[in-house]
C-alpha cells in the first residue's frame, strides 16, 4: 500500500509525458519509487476489472476502507463537521435529463422535505410536475469560496430504494484520499452533494444494494450529475433540448450528451459551465476510485440553489389549467401529458376540477 509521502511524490510526477521525462538522477528514493509505481499503473488494465487492478496497487484502502491519510483526517476535523465517519466510495458521472426519483417517488419526496421543506417542482425540473425533465440546477456549481456543490444519484446502500428512501435529501462531503486513488480526481477536490436520485442495483452494476459490494469494489457509490457525463439507462436529453436547440438535429444532440466531459462546447449553452467545472475542479475521468465521503448538514448553498426555504403554498397542489396549458404550448402538443392531464386540458380545466367532475359523474351513474 502507498504511504502518504509516496502519494505526494506520485502527485509531483503525475502527468509527465514521454517528451517530458523526469530526471531520475535528481529524484529522491521516494520519488523514484513513486515514478515506477506510476509507470506500472499506466501499463495496467483498468478496463476489464478496475476494482481488481486497484486492489493490486493499494489493497483495501479506497475500497473497503477510506484512503484518507492521517494528515488529511487531522485537517478534516477542523474543516468538516461530519455527522458520520469517513468511508470509501466510488463515483461515476451521468446526465440523462430524467426526473429525479426523490421528487417523483412519494416516500423519497417526503424524506427530501426533511432537508428541503419546500420542494418546488419548477426549480428541480423543467416543468411543474414531479416527473418533468431535469433542470440545469441539478448540475455542478461553484460557491464563493471555490467549493463545488452538486447532486447525486445514490446507491441503495445509502438508503435510496423503492420502499422508504430515507437517503433522499441527505448531503455528503467528498474528498480524494492521498493513500490510494485512481481516475484523475484532483488532490484539491472539495465537494458537497445532495442526494436527489436513485442508482438502483438491478440496473447499474456499480450501485450496490445494502450489504453488497458494487462493480468497483465499494459498498457505496455516487453517480454525480454532470452534463456530458453519460446518459445512463434512461436517456431523454436529446428530446428535452430539441425544441430549445431547433437548429441542431436529434442525432447531434444525442451525441452531445454521450460521454462528452472533454467536449463541453458540444452541449447546449446552459449546461456548459457545469461540464467545464467538472474537468476543472473535480477530475479528469468519469470513474474515480479512492474517494472518501461523510454525511454533513446540507449547506446553505445547496438549500438556496433549490429554494428549499422559500414558501411555496401551492407546490403540492394538483396542476392548474394554466400549468397544463404551459406544458402543451412548450411542447407544441399534448404528447407529454398523461391521459388524465390531456382530458383535463381539452376540457379547459385543472386536475382538481377534472377529478371533481369525474367523481360527480361517476356518482350520478350509480
Amino acid at each position: 500500500m502507498m504511504r502518504t509521502g509516496l502519494a505526494l511524490a506520485l502527485l509531483l510526477i503525475h502527468g509527465c509525458t514521454a517528451e517530458d521525462k523526469p530526471n531520475l538522477k535528481e529524484m529522491t528514493p521516494e520519488q523514484k519509487k513513486a515514478y515506477e509505481l506510476k509507470k506500472r499503473m499506466d501499463r495496467a488494465d483498468w478496463t476489464t476489472n478496475p476494482a481488481k487492478t486497484y486492489r493490486k496497487f493499494f489493497g483495501k484502502k479506497g475500497l473497503e476502507t477510506h484512503s484518507l491519510s492521517d494528515t488529511q483526517l487531522k485537517q478534516l476535523t477542523e474543516e468538516v463537521q461530519n455527522k458520520s465517519e469517513w468511508q470509501a466510495v466510488s463515483m461515476t458521472t451521468y446526465w440523462d435529463c430524467s426526473s429525479q426519483y426523490c421528487l417523483s417517488f412519494k416516500p423519497g419526496r417526503d424524506n427530501l422535505k426533511q432537508t428541503c421543506p419546500n420542494v418546488n417542482n419548477n426549480i428541480w425540473h423543467k416543468g411543474p410536475r414531479k416527473i418533468d425533465h431535469a433542470s440545469e440546477r441539478l448540475g455542478l456549481f461553484e460557491g464563493k469560496d471555490g467549493h463545488v456543490y452538486g447532486t447525486v444519484a445514490a446507491s441503495s446502500s445509502l438508503g435510496v430504494d423503492d420502499k422508504q428512501s430515507m437517503g433522499c435529501g441527505k448531503c455528503y462531503a467528498i474528498r480524494r484520499g492521498e493513500d490510494g486513488n485512481w481516475g484523475g480526481a484532483y488532490k484539491s477536490l472539495k465537494m458537497t452533494v445532495m442526494v436527489s436520485n436513485w442508482c438502483p442495483p438491478d440496473r447499474d452494476a456499480p450501485c450496490p444494494a445494502p450489504g453488497k459490494i458494487g462493480q468497483f469494489g465499494t459498498k457505496y457509490h455516487f453517480d454525480l450529475a454532470v452534463p456530458g457525463g453519460g446518459m445512463g439507462t434512461m436517456p431523454t436529453c436529446a428530446h428535452t433540448y430539441a425544441r430549445e436547440e431547433p437548429k441542431r438535429s436529434y442525432e447531434s444532440l444525442k451525441q452531445a450528451f454521450n460521454n462528452t466531459l472533454h467536449s463541453c462546447s458540444l452541449l447546449p449553452h446552459s449546461l456548459q459551465d457545469s461540464c467545464h467545472l467538472y474537468t476543472k475542479k473535480i477530475a479528469n475521468t468519469p470513474l474515480n476510485l479512492g474517494l472518501a465521503f461523510a454525511q454533513v448538514d446540507c449547506p446553505a448553498e445547496l438549500l438556496d440553489r433549490f429554494e428549499c426555504n422559500k414558501p411555496c403554498p401551492t407546490c403540492e397542489d394538483p396542476l392548474t389549467f394554466e400549468q397544463l396549458d404551459s406544458l402543451v404550448k412548450k411542447e407544441g402538443s399534448t404528447r407529454l401529458l398523461s391521459k388524465a392531464e390531456a382530458r383535463a386540458w381539452k376540457a379547459g380545466k385543472g386536475m382538481a376540477e377534472q377529478a371533481a367532475d369525474e367523481k360527480s359523474a361517476a356518482f350520478l351513474q350509480k
